[in-house]
């Protein structure tokens, strides 16, 4: 459900997801967020060869 512009920000309901990931701790978040943008060039016909190694060295980053 996306929220209209008169709709109050106290009002909004999150997806599950959403939730989800707005319990997630920061490094958790900005692991989310550097992943969907990888695979966002992959998504615009962006062939990227290396795609699954860069997916790797951000899971890596978080899991020390």
């Amino acid at each position: 459900m996306m929220p209209t512009p008169d709709t109050p920000d106290s009002i909004k309901k999150l997806t599950r997801a959403q939730e989800i990931f707005k319990s997630a701790t920061l490094e958790y978040q900005s692991l989310i967020r550097d992943i969907l943008k990888e695979e966002r060039d992959v998504m615009y016909m962006k062939r990227r060869n290396e795609i699954h190694q860069r997916l790797y060295e951000h899971v890596k980053r978080v899991i020390k």
